[in-house]
């Protein structure tokens, strides 16, 4: 079986390299242009909070465009960012159910300190990945940036491993309504209408969503019971106060029936049943100078989370406590946030802003305030040294100074190179710090914990070969202080543990790569590929120590295809789990590929095909330990799969 897995690899990794070779070959022959050649002005906003282009950004920023978004049917933003190099990113089996766990969440260069961003405001996840939390209207999108690498300057002291900024649109060429079904494996179904539009004085959106899916087979064919039944609201209204100014309303609505049953080692399965809703209020006055000298961002934020899931239990002659979990809460946020820069001098750009933000979880709150100010000096016209301080603190932590600095040099017009150094801090969580009980798991709390501390190192280059070729290439290095670790203080009570401040230093260390070329006018070949280690296992288990990602893309004005290949090579185990008795994964390195296609019918319908796990591996990123069993649990990916739809434009 496995000896056929990796022929299959091997074959569409030759498949993919024999469509390069055939297209470079008949490139001059080709009469029209339909992909662009690679853009050297792209403008980013996320690396300094201020125009710049992407070339010549001092740190590691990946783009995600709307086009990408499209051509690959992307349904989550989990799916658009997993091919992005340093990206971990974990959700558990078909991350439905499970979306109420704590281990499943946004994670960065082996860090799960990631802040999330729509147009600038921070969106709580609330230390968990919620697939409906950050299911978003991807088809009004306009790109999403990715900023790898310690941020807590300009992004709070949670922007540990980046910062993920969502853009949406605010210009169409036309208003434009498109009703899309969809239909596939696991009797999955999916109803969305989406209508957006601007005209001189106002632009507007609106998505709503249907969307259902029953029992699935992971890749050995075993049957995982699910029901999952989702529906999403997501309405965006924007005025034009001025030439200059915006003022954007949102209003984001999910609510997810969760019911669903969770599979232990033993393959018994108990029912858990309940409701996860997710509310977003957001609203943004945006000013930009007509010059591009000054900008400013005002934005105020309001988040509710709720969910009630229980379980039902296990039968009555089975011992195990799980039966009288659950997993209910209310976690809510609001957020006032300002971001502003001017261009003082042509050789000063003052970058400067604000936060301040309360969070509750379960009616336990955590208030947070930040003050931030950075300089971006042009000493000559190839040097830029950029310095900026954050203030941050909380009646729950002393306050803590914040300090980064980053030097950027043009080597040559095509060769941008910089080095960084940034200061992070993780504070304790409010069930850290006051306790929390989940089901029979109990946190005691301790009011003494100290935030982590550390220093974010960084060295990269940036590479244009030539109009249709770029190469970026980064390496890094994260140290921290007084991390804080989980602790179970009564052997005999498994289930209750502490969280107390470690006195040792450790560092993360890795490297990334990304690679584009387009070949003649049609291809283009993307690889991207990320190395992560540490000191001790502990602080990169779940990930994997190497990632590799390859994207190709062929594209006509009538279809394109792009296929998709993901490896994960040697996943490091929770240490805690592994003994010599225990295998951590059935599969700790493999790849998986998928596949996705349009044809364009005319100008307002279009089919789509997309096909996940071409080679029906049976694989999973994460997994638990039954104690009462002795042996693990799998919470199994789905094995190969379709998706089927039609769009109709009017």
């Amino acid at each position: 079986m496995e000896s056929k897995k990796l022929a299959w690899q091997a074959a569409l990794a030759c498949l993919g390299l024999s469509l390069m070779a055939g297209t470079v070959a008949a490139a001059e022959s080709v009469p029209t242009d339909t992909l662009s050649e690679y853009s050297l002005d792209e403008i980013v906003v996320t690396a300094t909070t201020t125009p710049v282009e992407k070339t010549k950004t001092d740190a590691s920023v990946a783009v995600i465009t709307r086009e990408e978004i499209q051509a690959n049917h992307y349904s989550t933003l989990q799916d658009a960012l997993l091919h992005v190099p340093g990206y971990n990113g974990i959700v558990a089996a078909n991350g439905i159910g499970f979306e109420v766990s704590g281990y499943t969440r946004p994670a960065i260069r082996g860090s799960n300190g990631v802040v999330v961003l729509v147009d600038g405001i921070e969106q709580k996840t609330y230390d968990r990945f919620y697939g409906t939390a950050l299911t978003r209207n991807l088809d009004d999108v306009e790109r999403i940036e990715v900023l790898k690498g310690s941020a807590s300057v300009l992004y709070g002291y949670n922007a540990v491993g980046g910062v993920i900024n969502i853009i949406t649109r605010r210009h169409y060429d036309k208003p434009v309504s498109k009703i899309t079904l969809t239909g596939g494996s696991y009797s999955t179904r999916s109803y969305k209408f989406d209508t957006a539009g601007s005209d001189r004085n106002a632009f507007w959106s609106f998505s709503g969503l249907k969307h259902t899916q029953g029992d699935y087979k992971d890749g050995n064919g075993r049957l995982r019971p699910q029901d999952v039944d989702l529906k999403s609201m997501d309405v965006k209204y924007g005025v034009r106060l001025s030439d200059t100014t915006d003022l954007i309303f949102k209003y984001v609505r999910h609510v997810q029936y969760q019911d669903y049953c969770e599979g232990f080692a033993r393959n018994i399965d108990t029912d858990a049943h309940g409701i996860l809703s997710l509310t977003n209020m957001s609203a943004i006055i945006d000013y930009n100078s007509a010059d591009g000298k000054t900008g400013n961002m005002l934005g105020v934020y309001k988040s509710t989370l709720r969910s009630d899931r229980k379980e039902t239990g296990l039968p009555t002659s089975n011992p195990l406590v799980f039966r009288d979990w659950a997993e209910a809460f209310t976690d809510s946020t609001w957020s006032i946030t300002d971001r502003y820069y001017h261009q003082l001098t042509p050789e000063h750009r003052l970058s400067a802003g604000f936060l301040i933000e309360n969070n509750y979880e379960d009616n336990v709150g955590l208030r947070a305030e930040g003050l931030y100010v950075q300089d971006e000096w042009s000493i000559n016209k190839r040097l830029k040294l950029t310095g900026g301080v954050r203030y941050s603190r909380s009646p729950q932590w002393a306050g803590k100074w914040l300090y980064g600095a980053t030097l950027g040099y043009d080597a040559t017009d095509r060769v941008h190179l910089y080095m960084g150094a940034n200061q992070y801090m993780i504070p304790p969580t409010a069930g850290q710090i006051f306790g929390s009980r989940t089901g029979t798991n109990i946190t005691l709390p301790n009011r003494n914990l100290k935030p982590t501390t550390g220093t974010s190192y960084e060295l990269g280059a940036k590479y244009v070969i030539d109009s249709k070729t770029y190469l970026d290439f980064s390496v890094y290095r994260r140290k921290q202080d007084d991390a804080i670790t989980r602790f179970t203080p009564d052997p005999s009570m498994p289930y209750t543990r502490i969280y107390l401040n470690t006195d040792y230093n450790k560092t993360i260390r890795g490297l990334e790569m990304n690679f584009v070329k387009r070949f003649g006018k049609y291809f283009q070949a993307t690889i991207g590929y990320a190395r992560l280690a540490a000191d001790s296992d502990d602080l990169i288990q779940r990930y994997p120590r190497d990632q590799v990602s390859l994207l190709l893309s062929y594209k006509r004005k009538e279809y394109d295809v792009n296929l998709e290949g993901l490896g994960f090579y040697d996943i490091v185990p929770v240490t805690s789990f592994v003994t010599n008795q225990v295998k951590y994964l059935p599969e700790q390195t493999y790849w998986v590929w998928n596949l996705s296609a349009n044809y364009r019918m005319n100008d307002s319908t279009k089919l789509f095909l997309r096909v996940n796990n071409l080679l029906n591996l049976q694989y999973m990123t994460l997994v638990d330990y039954d104690s009462s069993a002795g042996s693990m649990r799998y919470y199994s990916k789905p094995g190969r799969n379709f998706m089927l739809g039609v769009e109709y434009s009017f």
